[in-house]
């Protein structure tokens, strides 16, 4: 991507923009991910947050079954919470790799964007001719 050349520090704009255009594009996919995973995840609490907060163990009153009951809502409770915690955390993963993803290719843009700079030699560097 870099590279030296007759002094001069050289950026090869097409590289840096191709990796440019690279990173934006996995970076749509991630947040178009994240926007899918974010609705979903929003529909599951608001499907199932009240469900999930209005049958826990003290509401049962049934003592013929009241025991298979809370197992039961127990066991479905615990597990839709973990899938919903699970796909919050990656919906925030999702998000905050795509935000580095789009800070990462607008960097190498404005890099191949720049001219060459001129590198100064080992002689001139030690004071020489």
């Amino acid at each position: 991507m870099i590279f030296h050349m007759f002094g001069h520090v050289h950026v090869d704009p097409i590289r840096v923009r191709t990796n440019a255009e690279t990173a934006l594009a996995d970076a749509a996919r991630a947040r178009a991910l994240a926007a899918e995973l974010g609705v979903r995840w929003r529909l599951l609490e608001d499907r199932l947050g009240p469900c999930l907060r209005a049958h826990r163990p003290d509401v049962w009153n049934s003592r013929a079954a009241a025991a298979s009951r809370r197992m039961l809502v127990g066991t479905v409770a615990r597990e839709v919470d973990a899938a919903r915690q699970e796909m919050h955390r990656t919906w925030v993963a999702l998000e905050r790799h795509a935000r580095q993803l789009e800070a990462r290719a607008r960097a190498d843009l404005a890099r191949a964007a720049e001219p060459a700079r001129p590198v100064p030699s080992v002689v001139q560097a030690a004071g020489g001719s």
